[in-house]
């Protein structure tokens, strides 16, 4: 053994889930309600003071994140994917975030927050 890979060793691919299937819905939240993913439907991973919030559906006008209300003070919003800048404002009703005229990508979009 030479580290050498054959060919006969090398896997192949997966075929890819068509959206129609019945766990193209499930998330690894345990989600599997059966209903696409909407603008509600938020997720959140965080970096040093910059928290990124997974909007799972277009927001057609604008994304409202409750969690944000109070949580913590928001110095900045971007859009990743977009090169503008947008309007947004947080009060005690949450983080409220105007949507551009068009999508930066057709899946989940993420706002890049800083916080602080």
């Amino acid at each position: 053994m030479d580290g050498t890979v054959r060919a006969a060793s090398v896997y192949k691919p997966l075929p890819a889930i068509p959206d129609s299937s019945p766990g193209a819905t499930r998330s690894a939240g345990g989600r599997d309600s059966g209903k696409p993913f909407t603008a509600q439907d938020v997720r959140f991973t965080a970096k040093g003071a910059t928290l990124y919030a997974f909007v799972m559906g277009w927001p057609e006008r604008e994304a409202v994140i409750k969690s944000l209300a109070s949580a913590a003070k928001v110095a900045n919003v971007e859009l990743l994917g977009f090169k503008g800048k947008l309007q947004w404002a947080q009060d005690e009703s949450g983080l409220k975030v105007a949507m551009p005229a068009e999508k930066p990508c057709e899946h989940a979009i993420v706002l890049k927050i800083a916080v602080g």
